[in-house]
C-alpha cells in the first residue's frame, strides 16, 4: 500500500513525465515495523534517483533485491 501511494505522490510532478510505474508485489508480504513516513522518504529518493539518472523509461518495484 505505501509503494502504491508513493508513486500516486510521485506520479503527477513533471520529472516523471516521460517514466512508467510498474509494481510486482507479492500481496502475502510480511507486515514491517516501520516509520512509514521514512519508508516513504526513501522509497521517493529512489524513484527520483531513477528518474534524474534514466531520463525516461520504466520504474519497476519488486520484492526482489
Amino acid at each position: 500500500e505505501l509503494v502504491e501511494q508513493t508513486i500516486a505522490f510521485a506520479k503527477p510532478q513533471n520529472l516523471f513525465d516521460r517514466i512508467e510505474f510498474e509494481t510486482e508485489l507479492d500481496p502475502n508480504l510480511p507486515t514491517v515495523l516501520a516509520d512509514p513516513t521514512q519508508l516513504q522518504q526513501a522509497l521517493l529518493n529512489l524513484y527520483l534517483n531513477a528518474a534524474e539518472a534514466m531520463g525516461g523509461g520504466r520504474i519497476r518495484t519488486t520484492e526482489n533485491v
